[in-house]
């Protein structure tokens, strides 16, 4: 089993998919509830991170694009690592 199917989002996208919310309060607020207690958040950080995501909600960050070209931003990027270090040394 991947540790994509042990995620709480599951195979379901809606979760994860910002364009699923109506304002950016609402998007901000599933990212604190959607992936609080996921026990693979470190895997989902720095797969996020190693990708590039943005237009997502991945280990409990909005990746909210930060070029015209959609790119994932820096200090997006710094975050997922440092969440992804972080949830390591905490198992």
């Amino acid at each position: 089993m991947t540790w994509a199917a042990r995620a709480r989002c599951g195979g379901d996208p809606r979760p994860w998919d910002l364009d699923t919310y109506r304002t950016r309060g609402d998007a901000e607020t599933a990212c604190r509830l959607v992936c609080r207690g996921c026990p693979v958040i470190a895997d989902c950080a720095t797969d996020a991170a190693d990708a590039g995501d943005a237009y997502v909600i991945r280990a409990g960050v909005c990746l909210w694009p930060g070029t015209a070209a959609g790119r994932q931003r820096p200090e997006d990027t710094r975050r997922l690592h440092s969440i992804a270090h972080q949830h390591r040394q905490d198992t």
